[in-house]
């Protein structure tokens, strides 16, 4: 049974942070340099050049918050690039290059390594400070420091390695922890199939594929038989053992692409994808016999169930949920109709679930 691919709007989130994140380090970097020229400031700065390193970081900062979220990792590739190039170009403009102090403008390469390093992975995190390090050497070479550019490349070299490492490992920390949270969010701890939160938004992917594509899908709704009795006869444990032998078997019966869930106490629910309504009743059927079949007569389990399709019982999940929880209880009634015809005929050798 699928239990991925249906994390909500997780991609979306990223994107959306990323989007942000860059457009606020390109907005403050070009207020920096606007401050800077603002401000009293060494003679041998180069004013127009600062200007252009300011307006292209405003103009990146305003492409990011427009048009960010919709952007293909590769654009973001060609931003840190353009990242590096205005702090480099900050460098050269600085006044230094014409006899002026060291501005200490190369601490800014922080701010795209620790960008790049946050939200892409070490590949690409490691061609970034390759980068970093080949226009920090050129702009060294330009600006011609003396003795000292060796011990400056070097000093800003590892810094820029330290906080890549830094912040790269970090980062896959946060991943890892928050994809565990996001799996123990989703999974119910007593069967280990997902939950209702995560089957609410795998019906909204199927919605949604249906929608775009016009692929079906159906809605089992399935319920054991007294519960309660199993409970009172045999204790909680009994009950959390039938719980679970009923998670059992739908892993034993479910096709891979299909998503099963406990969405209540005794209730579980199935989605099936480019299935109809035929093929999920005859589903049903497998499963009542199937837990019938598993235990000794005295302990068998009986499994009621309900079936819903999108149009005939309306399109929204509470829609389908409505329509497969009555025609559960249906299946229910008729299971309770049967048993009372057997005790008056006399004990049967194993109850079976009528849906």
């Amino acid at each position: 049974m699928s239990h991925s691919g249906y994390r909500p709007h997780e991609r979306e989130r990223r994107q959306h942070q990323r989007a942000h994140f860059g457009a606020l380090f390109f907005g403050a970097a070009s207020l920096v340099t606007l401050l800077g020229l603002v401000l009293p400031h060494q003679p041998q700065v180069d004013e127009l050049g600062l200007g252009v390193v300011a307006a292209i970081c405003a103009l990146t900062s305003g492409m990011l918050f427009a048009w960010g979220e919709r952007a293909p990792d590769w654009v973001y590739m060609g931003v840190l690039a353009i990242g590096s190039a205005v702090v480099s170009m900050a460098l050269l403009f600085n006044g230094e290059r014409s006899g002026g102090g060291a501005g200490g403008d190369e601490m800014y390469y922080l701010w795209v390594v620790i960008f790049g390093a946050y939200f892409f992975g070490r590949v690409a995190t490691a061609a970034q400070v390759g980068l970093i390090l080949a226009m920090y050497a050129a702009t060294l070479a330009a600006i011609d420091p003396g003795e000292v550019a060796t011990s400056r490349w070097l000093s800003t070299a590892g810094l820029v390695v330290g906080t890549a490492i830094v912040v790269r490992l970090l980062s896959e920390r946060i991943e890892g922890l928050l994809r565990r949270l996001g799996a123990a969010a989703r999974t119910d701890s007593l069967t280990g199939l997902s939950n209702r939160l995560a089957f609410e938004e795998a019906f909204a992917s199927e919605a949604a594929r249906l929608k775009r594509h016009g692929t079906p899908f159906a809605l089992l709704l399935a319920d054991l038989d007294q519960l309660k009795q199993i409970n009172d006869r045999y204790g909680h444990q009994a009950g959390d053992d039938a719980i679970c032998e009923v998670a059992q078997a739908l892993r034993s019966q479910l096709r891979g692409e299909d998503f099963a869930a406990r969405i209540g106490g005794d209730e579980f629910a199935v989605l099936l994808p480019e299935t109809h309504e035929e093929w999920a009743t005859e589903l049903g059927g497998r499963l009542a016999q199937h837990l019938c079949e598993r235990g000794p007569a005295e302990r068998a389990l009986g499994l009621s169930f309900g079936v819903a399709v999108p149009g005939h019982a309306g399109q929204t999940l509470d829609d389908l949920m409505r329509a497969a929880d009555q025609a559960l209880y249906a299946a229910k009634r008729t299971s309770s109709t049967g048993r009372a015809a057997r005790r008056r005929r006399g004990p049967a050798t194993k109850p079976v679930a009528v849906v």
